[in-house]
């Protein structure tokens, strides 16, 4: 369904078509192939966000147990923020993230990054307990 070439194959083409590819199933039951072509677009394709989403859902436990076991602390938190269906996601993001550092291709000129909330909560010394 998606318009981007690299997403409509991910998956479903062989690395090396001579050789074929593998499915097998995991110890937890799922299924894993190898030998695919996979897109790597973590934005635009479900397989590759699912992954992705995976392997740093790993990473983040194993760090997190093995700051815990080293005496550290974890706090959780959920940012939101208030939206309309008419709310457009750049403004929304901008808003959050801050603007991006742009040059205008006409006359050169630079706009640096403009932090937004999320960056300045971050940057905040009082946010960390300093």
């Amino acid at each position: 369904m998606t318009t981007i070439d690299r997403c409509r194959v991910c998956a479903r083409r062989a690395v090396a078509p001579e050789l074929g590819t593998l499915t097998a199933r995991t110890e937890d039951g799922k299924a894993s192939g190898r030998g695919v072509q996979l897109c790597e677009s973590i934005w635009a394709c479900a397989v590759c966000e699912a992954s992705r989403r995976a392997e740093d859902t790993h990473e983040l436990t194993t760090a997190a147990l093995r700051w815990l076991a080293r005496g550290g602390t974890l706090i959780a938190g959920v940012l939101t923020t208030r939206h309309a269906p008419t709310d457009r996601l750049d403004d929304l993001l901008c808003a959050l993230m801050g603007t991006r550092r742009h040059v205008d291709e006409t006359t050169g000129e630079v706009t640096e990054r403009t932090p937004g909330a999320y960056q300045r909560l971050l940057s905040d010394p009082g946010f960390y307990g300093r």
